[in-house]
């Protein structure tokens, strides 16, 4: 009778402990820790030797605490109900009714920040858009041996995409799905972008990348979209403390908008979050309560004032009017193919040049002048920044080695030797004098020119770099700039991108220019800048750069 009595007693003991490890673990997943891990139970005194002895692991504590308490969690869910043929059928059936989308990263296991969620979904009500989830991971906050999807609750009444979908022909969210820590979510993807079209990847960290396929086509990106959970990499594993340090500072609370303009063109722009959770559109802050007017800067995608590409500078004065921008930021709104020291031995180019003017300095100058007038024309801009541009530097080698006075610059001579005695011994910008000497702009009082070496900053986000310099005197590149200047807008490659915290601009060009034959990933582009520090790359498309409902 005795050990009958003492065995209850020890099984009651056990019983209770066992519960007691149950009910911390669900305290835990109540208050936000969606996929407790050990080192999160330590902290609440229960060993990894207890754990061991009610449960063998982690993932049976897990399915003990699933039975007994179902409700807690209501953001786990089945993999196999996301990726069922009949939810699929579904999912595309309701895709086909929207051609805009707010697409965002939710990361298993984690918090998503409610104020930015909000704002999300006031964007999504007030616009017609559909908000679209894509899944991502963390190993360090998964059970041991497999991967548990537990969201936050607040997802979970909008789609999750684990699937891969189609948007349009040539735009797709990518199913892969990487881990929240990747560095560079993006390596390795390219010949996937090259084969099947653009995508976009869930991941918390917001980057784009684009692919040349071919001549006649355009060019291929692949992105990530930042994420709408909190960061958290909190980890006691020696091995992952330095990925969890680099993860949280380049997680962005951020999404995606993709539009749809029909079967063949798509847009697409970068939101990030405000600590509040607000975020900027097209000039217009949005938070849960509804939109308010934001004014942006905007910056050009280089401009080559006489190569300029027309649809692209439509698109450019209709984003500049449309936003209300107040700042306008022109990278290479010089061409300088007049004085052109790359050129200077094709004749057969020289001569198309002659064609069209563009040979003599004097005229491209004066070209340049009205571009910057038909620019500053509009009404809501009140400001323009120069940066200093290596098309700019080519007046300065120019000036500099005399070739004004070579006879194969004989129809420069006069302006080249004029221009040279008005910036000789002086620090004078030998562009800007040489505008003052051929047509002054009308709002040149608008206009503030950046030298090399000054910074210019709004919102924390530096302007004042073209991007053909690195540190050092080293040859510039958006990953080299990025480590001098940890948030800028670049130009400078005609090619837009982002990398951590750099931004890049395209081009407002002709798409050919001679010199870039063969497969190219040359593409207009333009960015909005607001004094939060939000950026947005803005694309266009034979002059379409939205979707106009």
């Amino acid at each position: 009778m005795g050990n009958s009595k003492d065995n209850d007693e020890a099984d009651q003991i056990e019983s209770a402990k066992r519960n007691e490890i149950v009910e911390s673990y669900v305290n835990l997943v109540n208050s936000g820790t969606y996929l407790p891990t050990r080192a999160d139970l330590k902290s609440l005194k229960i060993s990894r030797d207890s754990i061991r002895y009610y449960f063998a692991n982690l993932s049976e504590l897990r399915k003990a605490a699933k039975e007994e308490y179902p409700d807690s969690f209501k953001g786990s869910i089945e993999l196999e109900d996301y990726v069922s043929d009949k939810y699929l059928e579904k999912l595309k059936k309701d895709i086909k009714k929207y051609k805009r989308f707010v697409i965002t990263t939710v990361i298993s296991g984690q918090k998503t920040h409610e104020g930015f969620l909000s704002s999300i979904r006031t964007y999504c009500k007030l616009n017609k858009a559909k908000l679209l989830f894509l899944p991502a991971h963390d190993p360090a906050h998964n059970l041991q041996s497999e991967i548990d999807w537990h969201f936050d609750p607040s997802v979970i009444e909008d789609p999750i995409v684990f699937e891969e979908i189609y948007l349009n022909t040539n735009f797709f969210i990518n199913s892969i799905r990487v881990t929240a820590k990747q560095i560079n979510p993006a390596t390795g993807l390219s010949e996937i972008s090259q084969k099947k079209g653009s995508f976009i990847l869930g991941s918390p960290k917001q980057m784009l990348e684009y692919d040349s396929v071919s001549a006649k086509s355009l060019p291929h990106a692949r992105m990530t979209s930042g994420a709408c959970t909190l960061p958290n990499y909190a980890t006691t594993r020696g091995n992952s403390l330095r990925t969890a340090y680099l993860a949280t500072e380049q997680h962005v609370i951020g999404a995606v908008i993709v539009e749809i303009q029909n079967d063949e063109i798509f847009h697409f722009r970068q939101v990030q979050s405000d600590k509040d959770g607000s975020f900027c559109d097209l000039g217009l802050k949005y938070n849960k309560k509804g939109k308010t007017k934001e004014t942006p800067i905007v910056v050009a995608g280089d401009y080559h004032a006489g190569e300029h590409d027309e649809s692209a500078v439509k698109a450019l004065i209709e984003l500049v009017s449309y936003t209300q921008a107040d700042e306008i930021v022109f990278h290479d709104v010089f061409n300088g193919v007049s004085v052109n020291q790359h050129e200077e031995d094709d004749v057969m180019l020289r001569s198309e040049r002659a064609k069209k003017g563009l040979n003599i300095l004097e005229n491209e100058l004066i070209i340049t002048s009205k571009e910057i007038d038909r620019i500053l024309n509009i009404k809501s801009l009140k400001n323009a920044i120069i940066v200093k541009s290596n098309h700019d530097d080519f007046i300065d080698r120019w000036l500099r080695k005399g070739k004004f006075a070579n006879k194969d610059h004989i129809q420069n001579f006069v302006f080249g030797a004029k221009l040279a005695s008005e910036v000789a011994g002086t620090n004078k910008d030998f562009l800007k004098t040489g505008l003052e000497l051929a047509r002054q702009p009308t709002h040149h009082k608008k206009i503030k020119w950046l030298t090399v070496d000054e910074d210019y900053v709004v919102g924390g986000i530096h302007l004042g770099a073209h991007g053909d310099r690195s540190a050092n005197g080293a040859r510039g590149s958006i990953k080299g700039l990025s480590k001098s200047y940890p948030r800028c807008v670049i130009g400078h490659s005609h090619t837009p991108g982002i990398f951590k915290g750099a931004f890049q601009v395209g081009t407002t060009s002709l798409l050919r220019l001679g010199y870039n034959r063969g497969p190219s990933s040359w593409v207009h582009c333009h960015c909005l800048v607001y004094r939060s520090g939000q950026r947005q790359l803005i694309n266009s498309i034979n002059g379409s750069w939205k979707l106009n409902d």
